[in-house]
């Protein structure tokens, strides 16, 4: 029996080991073909988002482009590009493959959150079931761009005779300006940013920056030039390495005894090679004390133009579903929450009180060659602009607050001002103790500032939340020291909802933004 019973353990163990490298082989073959399928999904995956990068870069020196790329072959895959463009050269799409669909995928029922997506066929009826429609979303009327560009980027590659798919789907709107907290369209030789001085939120100067001792840079900080520092005397000249250069030297050498006749003499003989030797030049040290701090960058040499027919793009908007005062000279606007009480001199006692959501569609306003003035309480989305023939700081196409212009609701309602001159403070009763005014103002030839700014009287805070882009740099107040002497202390704190969101048909900075990135 013992000799059966060793017989019976050991076929017992080598049935025991077969299994278990029976399972052993399957766990490394295993193990290998999942390692092959995530390299392929991976290099998928890639090609799509390298597709998706190469539209972005094709959309950024031509908005127009709609071609596409199609079966081109990248990284042992292949990659397949459609582009949704309404301004573009081919109709505004390139083609869809084979057993694929275009829907607008809508996640909920905020307007804006819908994106266009490419799917398979297969699985059209469950996104029909929950809202999505058959084709490209149509103009996204929350954007206030209407020129939404969606690209789909679709990798594949083959893996044992299964085609792995990749899609990644992009959006992009037009910049706009009202993302910028603080915009300066010509540089200003006398207005300086001090200690005390404080941005939060983009800026750009197209120019010089101008800084004395310590201002405080939140945002990104960009400028056409460099940096221009109010105490750049100071300092010294000395010499610095600057470069290098070939330079034939001696390195060494030995002492021979040399017989001159009867006479012997011992001579130094050297030996000389190329050597790289520094170059020094004569530069000017700055010793300045000044030292902005940039916690969100700084960087020069950006090119960003104040536009030229921004105010133009705003009337066109307000003759496109919007309201436009036409023959008078001077309109007062008065914002009541969900109303607009709108007259045309201040004698009148009652004016015209209208719905907004009625008044206009689109929520732009426009004064035909005229003057705005205007206060209140906005609730909603809103735009109102100005133009005026009459030139260059002149009361015609000038914006006047004459009191407090505030949100009802600050994480809901927006409001844009666009000036083709000045936004200026009314100089008035009610503007002299603190003036609140909330939303992006933009003034495309002249700039934002206070009405009499150096005779007016102590005025105490401008409490701005919003940003302001304009061509130049006005002034609010005087100063002796630390002291306000006339007009206003600026208190400026930036909306950062600017950075997504921008009031209706305002001004843009003529470049297109990725906005959306889905994969």
């Amino acid at each position: 029996m013992g000799g059966k019973a060793a017989i019976l353990l050991v076929l017992g163990f080598s049935i025991v080991f077969l299994v278990v490298g029976y399972n052993f082989n399957n766990v490394a073959s295993n193990s290998l073909d999942n390692y092959y399928r995530y390299y392929n999904e991976s290099v998928a995956y890639n090609i799509a988002v390298s597709g998706a990068n190469m539209a972005a870069s094709e959309l950024f020196f031509d908005e127009t482009w709609d071609d596409g790329f199609q079966n081109l072959s990248l990284s042992g895959g292949e990659l397949n590009v459609y582009v949704a463009n309404p301004v573009g050269a081919n109709g505004g799409s390139s083609p869809v493959p084979s057993g694929k669909v275009v829907i607008c995928h809508k996640p909920d029922s905020i307007l804006a959150n819908a994106h266009t997506i490419l799917i398979s066929q297969n699985a059209l009826s469950a996104h029909l079931a929950h809202g999505d429609v058959i084709g490209r979303c149509a103009i996204n009327s929350d954007s206030t761009s209407g020129m939404k560009i969606t690209v789909i980027s679709e990798g594949t590659v083959d893996f044992l005779g299964e085609t792995i798919t990749r899609t990644t789907v992009v959006e992009l709107l037009p910049s706009k300006m009202s993302k910028f907290a603080y915009f300066q369209g010509t540089p200003s030789t006398s207005i300086w940013w001090n200690s005390g001085d404080t941005v939060w939120g983009p800026m750009h100067v197209q120019g010089d920056l101008q800084v004395a001792n310590k201002p405080v840079f939140y945002g990104k900080v960009t400028s056409e030039g460099g940096i221009d520092y109010y105490d750049s005397g100071s300092g010294y000249y000395d010499y610095q390495q600057t470069g290098t250069r070939m330079e034939y030297q001696e390195v060494g050498g030995h002492w021979e005894t040399v017989k001159y006749g009867k006479k012997t003499r011992t001579i130094w003989v050297a030996e000389y090679a190329w050597v790289e030797v520094p170059v020094y030049t004569k530069v000017w040290v700055s010793t300045t004390t000044d030292d902005p701090q940039f916690y969100g960058g700084y960087e020069s040499g950006i090119d960003l133009p104040m536009p030229e027919d921004g105010v133009e793009g705003v009337r066109e908007a307000a003759y496109d579903g919007g309201y436009v005062f036409t023959g008078h000279d001077t309109v007062i606007i008065t914002f009541k929450k969900d109303s607009i009480n709108y007259k045309f001199t201040s004698t009148d006692p009652t004016g015209t009180t209208v719905l907004g959501s009625s008044f206009t569609s689109n929520g732009v306003i426009f004064i035909e060659n005229g003057t705005l003035r205007i206060s209140g309480v906005v609730s909603g989305s809103y735009t109102v602009g100005v133009n005026g023939s009459s030139g260059y700081h002149s009361n015609k196409g000038n914006i006047y607050i004459d009191n407090d212009l505030v949100y009802n609701d600050a994480t809901k309602d927006v409001l844009g001002l666009v000036a083709q001159n000045d936004i200026l403070i009314t100089n008035n009763a009610a503007n002299n103790n603190d003036v609140n005014i909330q939303g992006s103002l933009y003034s495309e030839e002249g700039g934002f500032g206070a009405e009499d700014y150096n005779s007016r009287p102590v005025s105490g805070d401008i409490n701005l939340y919003g940003g302001i882009i304009q061509y130049e740099r006005l002034a609010v107040g005087t100063f002796n020291g630390t002291n306000t002497t006339a007009g206003f202390n600026k208190r400026y704190k930036y909306d950062s909802r600017l950075l997504l969101i921008s009031p209706p048909a305002f001004p843009g900075t003529g470049y297109y933004e990725i906005v959306s990135w889905f994969e």
